[in-house]
């Protein structure tokens, strides 16, 4: 081996070297800059929001029995509350609307109470979306000769199915017959 030869090996070495321990040296203090506090309150809602989900799935599946699902959706959801109000806290270009008034000691409803429960029960008044309709030649027959689709996304399903195989979502004995 050449002299040369070792000085080039030890150059491209040393270059490796300097590229590999380059972020070690040159650090970008933007790039690790702390979220602002609307940021870190939507990463928030995002996993109160997900863990929502995943505990109505685990509940839908069976994995959750009634009374511990409910107490945890229940302080989830409260969560969900505190950070969406510190959200909208946050926002200055909101229109200003009238205050979410605690509920009041004696255990009556406050005004606001009312007005969200009526515009819930005008939305479940509203029909269903209709599922959309299966593919082409993706029918299910029951025994009674009846197709058989899941509610929630409409995907053609087999009678034995406990769960649909598209979205997961526990199938009733009713639809099965």
């Amino acid at each position: 081996m050449t002299v040369g030869s070792i000085l080039l090996g030890l150059a491209l070495l040393g270059l490796v070297g300097l590229f590999i321990t380059r972020p070690l040296f040159n650090r970008d203090r933007q790039s690790y800059r702390k979220p602002t506090t609307r940021q870190a309150l939507q990463f928030q809602k995002e996993a109160v929001l997900t863990e929502i989900a995943n505990l109505d799935f685990d509940y839908e599946t069976g994995n959750l029995p009634e009374e511990e699902y409910q107490q945890q959706r229940q302080n989830l959801m409260a969560d969900a509350t505190v950070i969406l109000k510190q959200l909208d806290a946050l926002d200055e270009s909101a229109p200003v609307s009238e205050p979410v008034q605690a509920p009041q000691a004696d255990g009556a409803k406050p005004v606001v109470d009312d007005e969200i429960e009526a515009a819930i029960t005008r939305l479940r008044a509203k029909p269903a979306q209709a599922a959309p309709a299966p593919a082409a030649g993706t029918q299910a027959k029951a025994a009674n000769g009846q197709s058989v689709f899941c509610p929630q996304c409409g995907q053609a399903t087999d009678p034995d199915d406990k769960f649909c195989a598209n979205c997961g979502h526990k199938l009733l004995i009713a639809q099965r017959v």
